[in-house]
């Protein structure tokens, strides 16, 4: 569109765009959550004499999410499969559209140097009711998806699994069996590029999860999408397991890097120490792996000492990304206005800020917070 005309003029020109399209691959790049990487099986190697099996329901899919206001159209969309094939560098690509179940699939399989396995879930599965499929019922992934995962890694020990879909998936029942997850979203038109791009190393992945994934449907709230009315409580995604004592599948803020960070040097200054003034916190973050990455840095508050009945036991209150070289320090600061840790006041109508103790921690998700301090805040 051009905005400096009364009404704005769309311009056909720009619609698919070599811009657009390079922006939308970084968007998937930026988004794609790395949630398992053992014995880094990620990034692969590529080139002549390697070996990549890609399969699964979703491999060569064009999977742009719901039918309803976010629907979208595009005239070309890479999949998986057109993207590693575009990116292999000479590497062979063989794409199994079905569940390796005969003894030459077997063979294939077993003999990759790699396999990877695209699932999850399309607009079939989740989108607006009454419009695309509605809400899901469970978490968790077709039984032919899972079968499809765990047939392949039973003949595989370089199994990635790519999943796509719009919220949490239960994985308990293929996760301990495969090497790598990367959690895709629903990826866009040029989510295939992007994808190869993260899984062959040219990006390093640096998305982290803005919801809390659980081991069971049973540590959430109950789900009801019948009954016309419906009363939930206080806690609800992490701060409902938090509140519970409850382990997540993956908590929030949770993402891997094919680099490591570390934090050191927290320091806490409350300004003020009263609702007029401005929490300032730093922690240097270094990047100790050996590539560069970047790093989501939390800043998780709580009450511990409050007298107020029911408290988060920790709330995510800034976050700040870095950009590391390898082997390099930034100090990062990150600022919270005291009068935003307020609660309601019943009596008063209004909000205030509680005269206690906090607990300030920071890290790299919810669960992984190595730094912490208590500070007190009183109100004006």
């Amino acid at each position: 569109y051009h905005f400096d005309s009364d009404p704005p003029v769309a311009d056909p020109s720009v619609l698919e765009s070599a811009a657009h399209r390079a922006l939308a691959r970084e968007a998937a790049e930026r988004s794609f959550v790395l949630l398992k990487n053992q014995g880094a099986t990620l990034p692969m190697t590529r080139g002549a004499g390697v070996d990549i099996v890609v399969t699964g329901a979703l491999a060569n899919f064009e999977n742009l999410g719901d039918t309803g206001s976010s629907s979208v159209t595009s005239s070309s969309v890479v999949t998986v499969l057109e993207g590693l094939m575009a990116d292999a560098s000479g590497a062979t690509i063989t794409h199994m559209d079905h569940d390796p179940t005969t003894a030459p699939d077997q063979a294939t399989i077993s003999a990759a140097d790699y396999v990877v396995v695209v699932a999850g879930l399309t607009a079939n599965n989740e989108g607006e009711g009454d419009i695309g499929a509605g809400d899901r019922t469970s978490l968790a992934l077709s039984a032919t998806d899972v079968q499809w995962i765990n047939d392949v890694a039973a003949l595989s020990s370089k199994v990635i699994v790519v999943l796509e879909g719009g919220a949490a998936i239960t994985m308990g029942n293929f996760l301990p069996n495969v090497e790598a997850v990367v959690f895709a979203w629903y990826p866009g038109v040029e989510g295939g590029a992007a994808l190869a791009n993260v899984l062959f190393g040219d990006v390093n992945p640096s998305g982290r999860l803005p919801i809390v994934f659980p081991v069971a449907e049973a540590d959430l709230p109950p789900f009801d999408n019948v009954s016309t009315e419906v009363t939930y409580g206080y806690f609800h995604g992490y701060r409902h397991l938090d509140h519970n004592g409850t382990t997540p599948l993956f908590p929030f803020g949770f993402g891997l890097s094919y680099t490591t960070f570390t934090y050191a040097n927290l320091v806490v200054d409350p300004g003020a120490g009263n609702a007029a003034a401005t929490l300032r916190v730093s922690v240097d973050v270094t990047n100790a792996g050996s590539r560069s990455g970047r790093e989501t840095v939390q800043l998780y508050v709580g009450a511990p000492g409050s007298t107020v009945n029911p408290r988060f036991v920790r709330d995510l209150r800034a976050v700040e990304q870095v950009d590391l070289a390898a082997g390099q320090t930034q100090t990062v600061t990150l600022e919270v206005p005291v009068a935003d840790l307020g609660i309601w006041d019943t009596s008063l109508n209004a909000f205030r800020v509680e005269s206690t103790q906090y607990r300030v921690e920071v890290g790299s998700s919810s669960r992984d917070l190595p730094l912490n301090a208590m500070v007190g805040l009183t109100e004006n």
